[in-house]
Order: structure tokens, then sequence, then C-alpha cells
């Protein structure tokens, strides 16, 4: 009984210390962006080359785990997709602020784009599906879909390394953010036993 009552309390002592790397490792990763923020602020302009998809996918990506996080009661998850969602709206409010109006139509497009996507799901959710597990399914699938064209965005930038032969245009600091996080959330997944979750960083973590 007490090697059961101790193997159960390093569970729960492992569970919590991953939870609290979690969410750290997310803050950090949905704040990379913050730089951007700065540079659009004091240049008071947006540059063609900057990109405002990814900022668009958080978006879209956090609102997904949002109700996954609801639907499956997990507390961490709703946190951290209710700063990342937050964040996210953030960004794209700067960037249409300082971009030039044909680049913030294509943010706007792209934002909009995101929300008739997630609005048709959840019309979906209510008129196909009864049951809380197949909208659990059904949300999970949509949001490993996201968070893999998230994590993936950074590494657009591989073209212009490749043409140019020059690492500087690398986001870095956000794939390093994005490395720690997956593998963070990779661990929580396993051991909470969430496939989607484990699925979803775990292939994140290898790009």
């Amino acid at each position: 009984g007490g090697g059961d009552d101790g193997g159960g309390g390093f569970e729960a002592l492992v569970m919590d210390v991953l939870q609290a790397v979690a969410l750290l490792t997310t803050v950090y990763f949905y704040a990379a962006p913050l730089g951007d923020v700065v540079r659009y602020a004091s240049r008071r302009t947006v540059r063609h080359a900057d990109d405002a998809r990814p900022y668009a996918l958080l978006i879209g990506s956090t609102l997904l785990w949002l109700a996954y996080g609801v639907l499956g009661d997990d507390t961490l998850l709703v946190l951290s997709s209710t700063t990342g969602a937050a964040l996210g709206v953030l960004y794209v409010t700067c960037y249409c602020r300082y971009a030039s109006r044909s680049l913030r139509l294509d943010a706007l497009r792209v934002v909009l784009t995101v929300f008739a996507a997630l609005t048709l799901g959840a019309a979906y959710l209510r008129a196909a599906l009864h049951t809380d597990a197949e909208r659990l399914a059904y949300i999970g699938f949509a949001g490993c879909s996201l968070t893999l064209a998230l994590v993936v965005s950074p590494l657009l930038a591989l073209r212009r390394v490749l043409a140019r032969g020059d690492t500087a245009p690398l986001p870095k600091q956000l794939i390093a953010a994005s490395t720690l996080m997956q593998t963070t959330w990779a661990l929580y997944g396993t051991l909470r036993g969430d496939h989607f979750i484990m699925f979803a960083n775990g292939c994140g973590a290898l790009f």
C-alpha cells in the first residue's frame, strides 16, 4: 500500500512539474512574435516580407484547443490556449495597424478564412455529432492539423535561406521555443493518456 502511495505521489509530482513547464514554454512560444510587434511599432510600418499567416494560424489553433480543453476538462489546456488566442489577436491587430492597405486586406482575408472554417466546423459539430466523445475526436483531429501548420510555418523561411545561403532569416528563437514547447506537451499528453495532444506535439517536436 505504501509503495503504491509513493508511486502515485511521484507520478503526481511529475505531472505537476510537466504542467508548470508546459505552461511556461507555451507562453514563451506564444510571446516570441512580440519582437515583431515592437518592430512594427518602432518603424510604424510592416515590410512586404512579413507574413500574417502564422498569427492567424495561432488564433485558429488555440481556439480549437480551447474548445478541446473545455470539452475534455483540461484546465492547463484551457489556460494556455486562452493566452495564445489573446496574443494572436494582439499580433494581428498590431500588424493591421501598421501594414499597408494591401497587406492589411491580405491579413484580414486570412483571419476571416480561419474564422469561417471554425464556424463551419462548429455548425457541423452541432448538426452531425451527438456525443461529447465524437466532438472531442473531431476537434482533436482539427487541432492536430492546425498545430502542425503552426509549428511548420517558421520553416517557410528556409526558402530564403536556401536561395541566399544565409541563415539570418530563420526565426531561431521561435524554432527553439517551438521545439521545447512541443516536447513538453508531448510528454504531458503521454502521461495524461491523450493521444491527440501526444501526436500533435510529438510530430511538432520532430520539425
